[in-house]
């Protein structure tokens, strides 16, 4: 029907053919057949509607009370900008929400104590309906696509939820066989001098989660180590800097280069005592320890220091991507510390979830974005004189960056963008909700053990260790 119409009106009517073209993006609303997820999240919002009110009529009350306050302030000292009640409720609107274009700023003192109150009001309010969608984004996906546990001992599959128990609070109610744990004891009595050594060396590089000091200490001074380095790098952007500094840099890239390599030997040298068998074998596992993604990140941090130990080549123009990929030194403590592993598995569980919201988002934003540009395009058509101008003006909205290179001036452009800039920042800050909320719910995984609800079998033990 729509594009019927574009073409009866076209010719006739050239205000209304634009806005049947622009009624044509509706066309995206066709994805819905191929992803439930658009279902989910309409289940989500009827379920969470009472919040999400909520928080509406919490946002509006604040805006009119900062408006009226605002416009008693201002009114007076910028009659031109602050003219009309509406254009100090503009101002409350992209204030709340944090976003601050830059073209009204309040300049008496009484508005400028306002402002920040509201600004510091709106951090805490723009998030809540993004909260409230994520929780229950997040608890219907589990209802709707629970994951199982299949115990090998009783044969019985159960919610994964049902498994996870703490051991430590468990240990004196339930008998549990210490000898079904899946955790590899290594007896160091029966090991010789050499393959303590291993051990010893091995743990104190590789073990993530160090419960004795002298491990503890090894991965202090390495973190230290990796953040003096990191440091380092921020000095040589600089070449003043460098010159001045370089008696100081230049002997630290050879203690830290010097370390390193060492580092990596020990690594090699003791990875036949690491608990994978795999790497038991004195050439094999030790060619598959070096083709792991971490040491070959470790061998590339030692090539990438070559440069920088030649005084004269230190800083020059054809090294400046060299030094902006020694930043990669970071990652070390990938070795001893499971941070990016934990935020891996959350992206890998919750891709589902995370690839909706970011469609949404998009899907959002065009529509916002082509509402705007027929709005604001006969108004400023060097800034907004199409769609993918209207859509940087959204992008800067919704994530109330607000550079203020272009921003509404007319009383409907406005008025939409406070509108749409309550969805837009609710949904655009979305994916953090999701990724907060799957962050605490995943760490439990982490230090808990799993547990088979029925036999006691310990299925998986923490790889965070109690």
């Amino acid at each position: 029907i729509i594009y019927i119409s574009v073409i009866l009106f076209s010719i006739e009517n050239i205000f209304l053919a634009k806005a049947l073209q622009l009624l044509r993006l509706f066309v995206l609303l066709k994805l819905k057949r191929y992803f439930t997820s658009f279902e989910i999240i309409w289940v989500v919002i009827k379920r969470k509607r009472e919040e999400l009110l909520m928080t509406l009529i919490l946002s509006l009350v604040i805006m009119f009370v900062a408006a009226i306050f605002l416009y008693i302030a201002e009114h007076k000292a910028q009659p031109e900008k602050f003219r009309t009640f509406f254009n100090a409720l503009y101002w409350a609107g992209i204030t709340l929400f944090t976003i601050g274009f830059g073209d009204l700023i309040p300049i008496t003192p009484m508005g400028k104590i306002i402002a920040i109150i509201v600004s510091l009001l709106g951090i805490t309010i723009f998030l809540l309906p993004a909260s409230v969608i994520a929780s229950g984004f997040i608890d219907e996906t589990q209802e709707r696509y629970p994951h199982y546990d299949f115990c090998p001992n009783c044969n019985v599959e159960f919610e994964e939820s049902k498994s996870l128990k703490d051991i430590r609070r468990t240990r004196k109610k339930t008998l549990i066989d210490e000898t079904k744990s899946l955790e590899v004891v290594i007896d160091l009595d029966k090991l010789t001098p050499n393959q303590r050594r291993k051990h010893f060396v091995f743990n104190a590089l590789e073990n993530k989660y160090p419960t004795e000091l002298k491990p503890r200490i090894v991965a202090f001074f390495f973190f230290i180590l990796i953040a003096l380095n990191a440091f380092a790098v921020l000095l040589e952007s600089n070449p003043q800097v460098y010159q001045e500094f370089s008696f100081i840099l230049i002997p630290f890239y050879y203690i830290s280069f010097s370390i390193f390599c060492l580092e990596y030997i020990l690594r090699i040298w003791s990875c036949t005592a690491s608990e994978e068998a795999k790497y038991h074998h004195p050439i094999k596992g030790r060619l598959k320890f070096i083709a792991r993604p971490l040491s070959i990140l470790d061998l590339l941090i030692i090539i990438l220091f070559l440069p920088m130990l030649v005084p004269a080549f230190a800083f020059t123009g054809e090294l400046k991507f060299i030094l902006l990929l020694r930043f990669i030194v970071v990652f070390k403590i990938s070795h001893f510390t499971d941070i990016f592993n934990i935020i891996g598995d959350i992206f890998i569980e919750n891709r589902k979830i995370f690839f909706t919201s970011m469609l949404i988002c998009v899907l959002y934003l065009i529509f916002s974005s082509a509402a705007l540009y027929y709005v604001e395009g006969a108004a400023q058509p060097g800034k907004v004189g199409n769609i993918f101008q209207a859509m940087w003006l959204g992008i800067i909205t919704y994530t109330t960056v607000g550079y203020g290179d272009i921003y509404p001036v007319t009383t409907m452009g406005r008025f939409l963008l406070v509108l749409f800039a309550f969805g837009g920042v609710a949904l655009f800050t979305l994916p953090a909700g999701i990724l907060g909320s799957s962050f605490f719910s995943s760490m439990k995984k982490y230090r808990l053990h799993k547990i088979c609800p029925r036999c006691g079998h310990i299925l998986e033990i923490p790889k965070i260790k109690p």
